[in-house]
């Protein structure tokens, strides 16, 4: 395996603490006159092969995000843009985009993730009612329009106190979302909350 010595960007040319990728400790900076150690930068060796990295030399820069497991950046995006368009009701901007496709590649399950949108202050100042709460819980999780009887059933466990976590769990947790899931290539995790 190749190793890549990856290193945040910053004034200083020198290197703080880090483990060799043989095991073993270093230290490098520069000590001032007091003797504390200052001008440093965190950095550690990077495993190429691991991220599914190729080829050889030094490069120009770090990757921006290892490889997810079974999914790829598309994918995750396309997940993410859904989840935009069927909560917010619009499209991805390239940052909040980013902001969750990260997530996702450092192991937030996807149905975290949905949990963030469901609890950002956007979704919230939109002041649904829990009937079209729940309308969008149905497109976003099962992929379908609710039934009477859903959503009668779902929207009186709001009314009795639950907060949107007991949609969370009861959609998020359901084979539908798992099969969305498992499309995007993408883990859906599991969202634990106890009913009122």
């Amino acid at each position: 395996n190749s190793y890549w010595w990856l290193r945040t960007p910053g004034m200083f040319s020198y290197d703080t603490c880090y483990v060799n990728y043989t095991g073993s400790i270093r230290l490098d900076g520069v000590e001032s006159p007091t003797g504390s150690l200052i001008g440093v930068r965190p950095c550690v060796w990077v495993n190429a092969g691991a991220l599914g990295i190729t080829g050889t030399g030094s490069p120009s820069a770090a990757p921006s995000t290892p490889a997810a497991t079974g999914a790829n950046v598309e994918q995750i995006s396309a997940f993410v843009d859904r989840l935009y368009a069927e909560f917010l009701g619009r499209s991805a901007d390239d940052a909040g985009r980013q902001y969750w496709v990260n997530k996702i590649l450092g192991g937030m399950s996807a149905v975290d993730v949905s949990a963030g949108f469901v609890f950002s202050n956007e979704l919230r100042d939109m002041h649904l009612t829990n009937e079209e709460f729940v309308r969008r819980a149905y497109t976003v999780y099962l992929n379908r329009e609710p039934d009477p009887a859903g959503i009668a059933y779902w929207v009186g466990l709001m009314e009795r106190g639950n907060d949107y976590g007991c949609i969370i769990h009861g959609f998020g947790e359901s084979s539908e979302f798992t099969g969305i899931c498992n499309s995007y290539g993408v883990t859906r995790g599991d969202y634990p909350y106890t009913n009122k």
